[in-house]
């Protein structure tokens, strides 16, 4: 995908690349190859790497099943953890907001 930065004007195909702030958490983002300006994409711990896991492991579950009621089942847990994780990388994103 093709985007634009914001600082420079340059055009350039995204790709993005991560960095460990701390032991803990990771930042995700974007950098500029012309002016090396950044932009965070998102923000992740062991507790959002944890979910993420378990979302890999439901959508193939999910895949799999034939019982209509069991995919809602798992639908509905998959939304839930996607939720939880947008709210970790939002509160993860808030606190180390100046570190990019």
């Amino acid at each position: 995908m093709t985007i634009t930065c914001d600082k420079c004007n340059n055009e350039f195909e995204s790709r993005i690349s991560s960095r460990k702030i701390n032991n803990e958490v990771s930042v995700f983002f974007i950098r500029c190859p012309h002016c090396k300006a950044e932009y965070p994409s998102y923000y992740e711990n062991d507790q959002f790497r944890q979910h993420t896991a378990k979302i890999r492991k439901l959508r193939t579950d999910y895949n799999k099943e034939k019982n209509v009621s069991k995919r809602v089942k798992i639908w509905e847990e998959i939304e839930q953890l996607t939720n939880t994780n947008r709210k970790i990388s939002n509160e993860l994103k808030e606190v180390f907001k100046n570190v990019l």
